[in-house]
């Protein structure tokens, strides 16, 4: 066998080499992640949920052990019943809070942290101590304040 033929299949099995790892690469980088990295901290988080019902608002401080999310903070209402829907990968989806269920009047709940609204399930956006969550009944999406 030559000298070229030899430096030819070489250059063409680095070139498959190369392709290949670029290929896996490609491959694991573009595999989902989670929206939001829930903090490693031990510690507990305090918070404020608000809660706008029709008729009024409702204000509850919580505290919840870490790693704690927006549905975490939730669920530490004492006396305020909250039903979900889990939808395995999509996440959990608040169907009702207290007495008011999702569809009324074509209004869902929905939630805005810190004055910005949710980008991602309940479950999945970690929160921090101070940050507010505040849950409105609507159908008017993130343009309601």
């Amino acid at each position: 066998m030559s000298l070229k033929k030899v430096f030819g299949i070489i250059v063409i099995a680095l070139l498959l080499i190369v392709i290949g790892w670029a290929g896996i690469v490609l491959y694991y980088d573009s595999k989902p992640k989670p929206a939001v990295e829930l903090e490693q901290s031990t510690a507990p988080v305090s918070a404020i949920v608000k809660i706008n019902f029709a008729d009024k608002q409702l204000d509850y401080p919580v505290r919840v052990a870490a790693p704690a999310t927006v549905l975490t903070a939730l669920q530490a209402i004492k006396d305020l019943p909250v039903e979900t829907k889990d939808y395995g990968q999509l996440g959990v989806l608040i169907t009702k809070i207290g007495d008011v269920a999702n569809g009324q009047e074509g209004k869902y709940w929905q939630y805005w942290l810190n004055g910005v609204y949710a980008t991602v399930g309940a479950g999945q956006q970690a929160i921090k101590t101070n940050d507010i969550i505040q849950w409105k009944f609507t159908n008017e999406g993130p343009e309601v304040k």
